[in-house]
């Protein structure tokens, strides 16, 4: 089953693409912070780095879309508390609560 998985992920991701645009952009956003280390420190070094990256992003934003299709071609319903959206949004409120507003 995991070969099964692997295999249609591969298919559904397979379009994902990032061009040497994007490459540059992220890095020129992100210099500073990227410059602090050593296997990143220069755009060259730090380039293929930011492509894996961004190419694991595209493609993971392809299977979400294709998984929310699925579901909803397929009828998926969650019960209650199980809602990956729910969950989800419950873990971004969770994340953004101040340390003094949580007991």
């Amino acid at each position: 089953s995991q070969l099964l998985l692997q295999a249609l992920q591969s298919k559904v991701t397979q379009s994902a693409k990032v061009d040497a645009a994007a490459v540059k952009a992220y890095w020129d956003a992100h210099k500073d912070q990227l410059a602090k280390d050593a296997k990143t420190k220069t755009f060259a070094k730090a380039k293929s780095t930011i492509q894996t990256m961004l190419l694991s992003a595209a493609q993971q934003q392809l299977w979400n879309q294709w998984m929310s299709k699925q579901s909803t071609a397929l009828g998926v319903k969650y019960a209650s508390g199980y809602d990956p959206a729910v969950l989800k949004a419950h873990a971004a409120a969770k994340a953004s609560a101040s340390p003094s507003a949580t007991p």
